[in-house]
């Protein structure tokens, strides 16, 4: 019988992403903030990483380079372009569709240009929609329809072709609760795996940004990533480009920065910054380094896990595991010390 399957043949595996933990692969992303807050200097620095191979913010590895598609509304071609050269994307593996209300009728066409690009040497890995408001239908944007009519067809398009889909939007909602911000239809929070929101820093508003991870059906909860902005030189352009750049950890969460609590001095602070003193002098045996964090502090291992993620602690095993000789290691990264500190 058509679309009944046997759970023992469906195969089990881990996600696949395109910006671990927070961009899954095959699936539909939210990037949502407050106008001025850079979420499409944040694409486009996603973007760079996809199509150059390097590092995502906050990650060591680096991967085969792919292509990306953007649909983008509220800028011009030339502008998009040129916060993508600042980026340090390989223009050469970035197209640009420029249409408004392209979703859901367009998705034939835009499906037939994933699928020729899917044969080649960088196939697209990656479709930004910038902002939804400009491409998808006012019927869309309104009610609930939305998830019959475009993001259901979507949701299809980003599994068959193992695409991650970002879908920018601006918030349209005061402070209130985390989901219930975002322009349009709660359906479209319902259909994503994924929920970014980006936040000017309550630290430094005018230099530096979050982007917290509001939402998640993958993974448990994950530290903000942190970004400052910059500038670089752009060819053909007098004046540099605007770009953001890495710096770091944030220790405030989605519902912090929308005002649903407010943070105070934990055993995760004192555990974090424990850790950090710890390990700045290289590398330490886990049971060893277990140890002392518990002569300073009474905290369990969950807390001490938890400060570990959020600082990007490196864990590396070495050693014979079949002579039970194997010893676990951690280490503090160049760089992965960078946290924002928190609190009010």
């Amino acid at each position: 019988m058509e679309n009944f399957v046997d759970v023992s043949a469906i195969p089990i595996r881990d996600p696949r992403w395109i910006w671990e933990p927070y961009v899954p692969q095959g699936e539909i992303t939210i990037l949502e903030g407050e106008k001025a807050t850079n979420k499409s200097s944040l694409v486009a620095h996603i973007v760079a990483a996809l199509s150059t191979g390097r590092p995502m913010p906050g990650c060591t590895d680096r991967r085969p380079k792919r292509a990306a598609l953007l649909l983008v509304g509220e800028d011009s071609e030339a502008t998009a372009a040129s916060r993508l050269a600042a980026a340090g994307a390989d223009l050469d593996l970035v197209t640009i569709y420029a249409k408004y209300g392209a979703i859901p009728k367009d998705l034939d066409n835009i499906r037939r240009f994933l699928e020729e690009k899917k044969a080649g040497a960088y196939p697209v890995r990656l479709l930004a929609i910038d902002t939804i408001e400009c491409f998808f239908g006012p019927s869309t944007n309104a009610n609930q329809k939305v998830r019959r009519e475009a993001l259901g067809p979507l949701q299809e398009l980003a599994r068959e072709l193992e695409l991650a889909v970002i879908l920018v939007r601006h918030f349209g909602k005061a402070r209130g609760r985390t989901l219930n911000r975002g322009l349009g239809s709660y359906g479209i929070v319902g259909a994503a795996r994924s929920v970014l929101q980006m936040f000017l820093s309550p630290k430094d508003p005018d230099n530096l940004r979050v982007c917290a991870l509001a939402s998640s059906n993958l993974v448990a909860p994950q530290p903000s990533q942190l970004f400052e902005l910059g500038v670089a030189p752009v060819d053909g352009m007098d004046a540099p480009v605007l770009r953001l750049e890495h710096a770091g950890i944030s220790r405030f969460s989605a519902d912090e920065l929308n005002g649903m609590g407010k943070r105070k001095a934990t055993k995760l602070d004192a555990t974090t910054e424990s850790l950090k003193r710890i390990l700045s002098g290289g590398r330490q045996e886990y049971n060893s380094l277990l140890g002392q964090i518990r002569d300073e502090l009474e905290v369990s291992k969950r807390t001490i896990d938890e400060a570990k993620r959020s600082l990007g602690i490196v864990s590396t095993r070495e050693g014979n595991n079949r002579e039970g000789e194997q010893q676990t290691y951690w280490e503090l990264l160049d760089g992965s010390d960078k946290v924002e500190p928190g609190g009010n």
